[in-house]
């Protein structure tokens, strides 16, 4: 088997079916073997009806499998271990893949050696974006673009390279590095993360290459609950989270796992918003709960030791 697509899946159904379908039109050469491997994480709606008729229909290689452990991470991990192919693609319950997305990312791989490969991540408003909505926030949508041009990342130029809903690895470096971090990622509804950012930087740690290849392109689906501002402050604050639950720097005096010139920061954004009262201010603000969060979470585990 050449690739296995693993999409991880909660209380998406209707999405998952716009999704899967969007694999109908695919422009691989006849001989590329491939699966599409979805992983149910114990949703509540009809995603297992959905997935089967799916399979019914299609005349696609489809597993459905159920990870009752909660967590994007688990059903990341299912996911590699039912897979049979030498790649493994990951991309999400709402997105459309374009034709061409599994060949460019075969294609990449077999070109210009590398451990990860991935590419644009584009929107697809449900009618129109808000005026609010500047294009400095398209990140926090999981919308991707670095341009036109094939990138190699040997080190981590930027906070993020690639996102998981676009992203490939060669199934074997999961046998080097390990799987994807279980107290990283999403849990049915809170949106931790960072899961996707911690194997990238276990690659470059290791000396790997990740690539940005624009070519291997599919749209976000961009719900309408997603254009609301307070999904912007709590997506920031576990971001924050995650930022603080993988800050390992123990140099210099703190409180609590806290490095003392966090508080700083913390309360220099406060003024900062207070005299530029915008939303991007606003977020920085839960940012830095957020991180100060996550910094007494790991605090209490005892991995932050004390100065």
């Amino acid at each position: 088997m050449d690739l296995s697509v693993i999409i991880c899946t909660y209380n998406r159904s209707q999405s998952l079916s716009n999704t899967l379908n969007s694999f109908q039109s695919r422009d691989l050469p006849k001989n590329i073997q491939w699966e599409i491997i979805v992983v149910d994480n114990n949703s509540t709606d009809d995603t297992k009806k959905v997935t089967e008729e799916f399979i019914f229909c299609s005349n696609l290689i489809v597993k459905y499998v159920k990870e009752e452990n909660q967590g994007h991470s688990y059903a990341r991990n299912r996911g590699i271990k039912e897979a049979s192919g030498e790649f493994v693609c990951f991309t999400d319950d709402d997105v459309l893949v374009d034709k061409s997305w599994l060949n460019e990312l075969l294609k990449t791989f077999n070109e210009v050696p590398a451990e990860c490969v991935g590419g644009k991540i584009l929107p697809q408003w449900p009618d129109r974006k808000p005026r609010w909505l500047k294009k400095e926030l398209f990140g926090f949508l999981a919308l991707l673009d670095y341009g036109n041009e094939l990138i190699v990342f040997r080190e981590f130029t930027k906070p993020v390279l690639l996102f998981g809903a676009n992203m490939a690895f060669k199934k074997s470096i999961f046998d080097r590095i390990g799987f994807f971090d279980t107290n990283l990622g999403r849990k049915g509804t809170i949106v931790f993360g960072g899961d996707d950012i911690d194997i990238q930087r276990r690659i470059i740690n290791e000396g790997g290459k990740i690539i940005y290849q624009p070519k291997a392109a599919i749209k976000h689906v961009i719900s309408s609950e997603r254009l609301k501002k307070n999904y912007f402050r709590r997506l920031h604050y576990f971001e924050g989270v995650t930022n603080g639950r993988l800050y390992d720097n123990a140099i210099g005096r703190h409180f609590c796992g806290i490095p003392f010139f966090i508080f700083f920061q913390f309360i220099r954004s406060i003024f900062r918003y207070l005299k530029n009262p915008t939303l991007r201010m606003q977020m920085n603000i839960w940012w830095f709960l957020g991180f100060m969060k996550g910094r007494v979470f790991e605090y209490k585990k005892g991995l932050a030791s004390p100065i």
